[in-house]
């Protein structure tokens, strides 16, 4: 699971129902000891979260996406931190996207008038920021590694099948 991707994610197609499906995932978490939870138990969409006790800043989770055809299901994961984690990211990368644009406007709208743009150097700044961002979506990642492993082994045991992640 060491890649560059934020939130890696995996699709595959299975043999059973998806009611089969949360049944199967509801009795692994009763017959063994585990710190993991279900939280949104649909027809179509199941999230695996780890307990309260375990749970760190960039503890992970697993979202189920389950789509049902003729003989079986498609289930599609996506591992990712918490929504309010993810929306800070997403707010931070959008406020730098709106500053480098507009600095770069303004600069640009002083450079055509011959005046000084120091404001341009800005952008360098603020895309060395969007990388520090990046390098810590990274960190966290490998941060939260084991327990990204132990949400995945435990779906793997859940369904009985082994899945790649992309």
């Amino acid at each position: 699971m060491s890649s560059i991707r934020i939130r890696p994610r995996f699709t595959i197609k299975a043999d059973f129902s998806p009611e089969e499906l949360i049944i199967k995932i509801e009795s692994r978490l009763k017959s063994e000891e585990t710190n993991f939870y279900a939280e949104s138990m649909l027809t179509n969409f199941i999230v695996l979260k780890i307990r309260e006790t375990d749970r760190k800043i960039w503890t992970p989770q697993l979202a189920l996406s389950i789509d049902k055809f003729e003989n079986g299901c498609t289930i599609r994961g996506l591992f990712g931190p918490r929504p309010t984690l993810w929306s800070m990211f997403i707010f931070f990368y959008t406020g730098i996207g709106v500053a480098i644009l507009f600095s770069g406007l303004y600069g640009l709208a002083r450079v055509s008038l011959k005046l000084e743009a120091s404001i341009l150097w800005l952008i360098p700044a603020l895309l060395g920021l969007a990388l520090f961002l990046y390098l810590l979506a990274q960190a966290g990642q490998k941060f939260s590694a084991q327990q990204m492993f132990e949400i995945h082994h435990f779906f793997e045991k859940a369904i009985d099948r082994k899945i790649k992640i992309h």
